[in-house]
């Protein structure tokens, strides 16, 4: 049999070779296909297309290359490359190149007394043996079933050319019978090829099953119009479609989805209302979800002329996955969020944080007073800072040092560097240790008038910590042994508390004796803190055992509060030369705790917690530097 067409399989490129002889290149044609070996003969070619998009070259007359095609095909990118797999399919693609010899025409003619060529007659046999070869393989291909699919096409055929008699039958071998189940094509027989009447309930199998199509949202295989019905989206699932949209789904657990599907035995999504029950009215109708076994464990939605509502012994609010129980409605009518267990008789007990965005009409906040004035702390986010503006200082060895304002740091055996450092909208203290440091405090002390009225009461402390070195640290609080005399204490409690590199809020509760009316100090106890940082703010000292935010006050109450304490003043005073002395007041921009002591390039006389006397010369010039009267 000689060689007609050759089959190269797309490998991505756009240049193939072929082997056989041709006349001229339009001889030569090309045919892309869908091929998939492993169905039966017949059955291989899923799809195919043929295309003139190619050339010839000159030099190379058995090679093809395909030219570019302007879009994507199945069997070819835009470029003209051939695919290795079909897209959409993921069959690989097979090219056919095989001679089409035109038999319209022979390529010389002849004429009387003209000379004759042997190429001109070579070519004209070659003609007539290319057109017989062509002939004779086509007739083989379709002895051994090489005809393809869609070949041979229902006009082709003449009306009742085929009928009953003509077909082979068997009726006892099923692969000799001419047409069986599984040589109708899918599909191929549809409502309109049946006549009206044509298939009676008598000619059905009492067993009958009915093998649907799959289908899809918008074009189910059971319908009633051309987008309603039913259609399988899945393996052992089934789906109603309304409009082209799915309505309701049966999923293969035997889960129903309406509008969704479904992650439970019935799942329900809907913009509109989900589930309209209606009933007669009446405490006891409606929804009842029940415990086998339990009948005192049912719980009812209701909606009638007596109320609506729903009740059982208590009401339990869990996660989803139904293992952390959120909220309760007690059978004591109290309402326990983010607890399971109730204390006291409160109607509303709630564990964690509570958001409101309307008006809350309460009597107290955790015992203290609703806004404001919470923070027994002053300075405690560092802000105000009169004594060094930031710059860093060394704190005192084995003596109170005052830093940033309110705030002293000691340190036993060698100092440590302290610095106001952050930002407005964070300041912080920041301690460096040093090499033989054996110990080292950081202390907060209030005076009485701001501590007495909670003596007696619990107390929390808040603050925000972290260090580069130390893992833990001791918080104390420590009451004055007599009123604002800070000289001796004792300690109330202390409390040690782990920390980490990463600024974290900590806190603690305290229960303040009677003897807090004396006043009490915070003292933060770093230890032998020999190398690395150690960074506080935002400290907190307020009523009852709750945490709340850290109260911000306003930059200039601060400021006032800690003037109480010390007062940076920076004045300076001169007269003319004519002037032997002049005596002046000084008054202080806030009234101080006790009467101060003044520090400036005199000795200042008739001092009081409202301000001071003093005097100038024409000889020198009087600078107050600042008044102090800390604890």
């Amino acid at each position: 049999m000689a060689t007609t067409e050759n089959f190269v399989f797309g490998d991505g490129g756009d240049t193939y070779s072929f082997s056989f002889p041709y006349l001229k290149t339009e001889d030569v044609r090309v045919e892309l296909q869908e091929y998939d070996d492993t169905q039966p003969v017949g059955d291989k070619i899923i799809s195919r297309s043929s295309t003139s998009a190619f050339t010839i070259p000159a030099g190379n007359p058995t090679q093809i290359i395909f030219n570019a095609i302007g879009a994507d095909t199945v069997y070819q990118t835009a470029d003209g490359n051939v695919r290795e797999e079909s897209d959409p399919g993921e069959y690989p693609v097979r090219i056919r190149i095989y001679r089409a010899t035109q038999p319209d025409a022979t390529p010389a003619t002849f004429f009387a007394g003209s000379a004759i060529r042997a190429q001109d007659l070579n070519d004209n046999f070659d003609q007539i043996l290319y057109i017989m070869q062509e002939k004779e393989n086509a007739l083989i291909s379709i002895q051994t079933g090489g005809i393809g699919d869609n070949v041979i096409s229902t006009s082709a055929i003449q009306d009742d050319a085929v009928d009953a008699n003509i077909l082979r039958d068997s009726v006892s071998d099923d692969s000799n019978r001419a047409v069986t189940t599984n040589h109708i094509r899918d599909n191929a027989v549809t409502t309109a090829k049946i006549d009206n009447d044509a298939v009676t309930t008598a000619e059905l199998a009492s067993d009958l099953t009915i093998d649907l199509a799959s289908g899809t949202v918008d074009s189910p295989s059971l319908t009633f119009d051309a987008n309603t019905g039913l259609y399988s989206p899945g393996e052992d699932q089934v789906a109603i479609s309304t409009n082209g949209t799915q309505r309701l789904l049966i999923a293969n657990n035997g889960w129903v989805g309406v509008g969704v599907t479904p992650a439970s035995v019935f799942h329900v999504k809907n913009p509109q209302p989900s589930i309209i029950l209606e009933n007669n009215g009446g405490i006891g109708s409606g929804l009842v979800f029940k415990t086998t076994g339990n009948a005192t464990s049912d719980f009812v939605i209701t909606a009638g002329s007596s109320g609506s509502g729903f009740y059982s012994n208590q009401h339990k609010f869990y996660n989803v996955a139904g293992t952390a129980e959120y909220m309760c409605l007690d059978s004591d009518g109290r309402l326990l969020v983010g607890t399971t267990s109730a204390s006291g008789s409160a109607k509303l007990q709630v564990a964690g944080d509570i958001t409101a965005t309307g008006d809350a009409t309460i009597g107290s906040l955790n015992g203290g007073p609703l806004s404001g004035a919470r923070n027994r702390i002053i300075n405690g986010d560092m802000r105000i800072d009169q004594r060094n503006d930031g710059a860093s200082v060394s704190s005192g060895i084995n003596s109170l040092t005052y830093t940033v304002d309110r705030w002293s740091v000691a340190a036993s055996n060698a100092a440590v560097t302290v610095q106001r450092l952050g930002t407005a909208a964070e300041y912080y203290l920041n301690v460096t240790g040093a090499a033989s440091v054996t110990a080292c405090n950081i202390r907060h002390r209030i005076e009485s008038k701001n501590i007495a009225d909670l003596a007696g009461s619990t107390v929390t402390l808040s603050f925000k910590c972290s260090s580069s070195s130390l893992t833990s640290l001791s918080t104390a609080l420590v009451y004055a042994d007599s009123v604002d005399n800070f000289a001796t204490g004792t300690v109330i409690s202390s409390v040690n508390i782990s920390i980490t590199s990463t600024p974290t809020i900590y806190s603690t509760s305290f229960s303040l004796p009677a003897n807090a009316a004396n006043g009490v100090q915070v003292i933060f106890s770093l230890g032998a803190f020999t190398s690395g940082t150690f960074t506080l703010t935002d400290v907190q000292l307020e009523p009852g055992s709750i945490v709340t935010p850290f109260e911000r006050r306003s930059y200039g109450d601060e400021l006032a509060l800690c003037q109480r304490y010390y007062e940076s003043i920076g004045a300076t005073y001169s007269i003319a030369s004519q002037a032997n002395v002049v005596n002046f007041w000084h008054s202080f921009k806030v009234t101080k705790r006790a009467d101060p002591t003044v520090t400036g390039s005199r000795t200042f006389t008739g001092i009081t917690v409202q301000g001071f006397s003093a005097y100038t010369d024409s000889s020198t010039t009087t600078t107050v530097d600042n008044a102090s009267a800390e604890l």
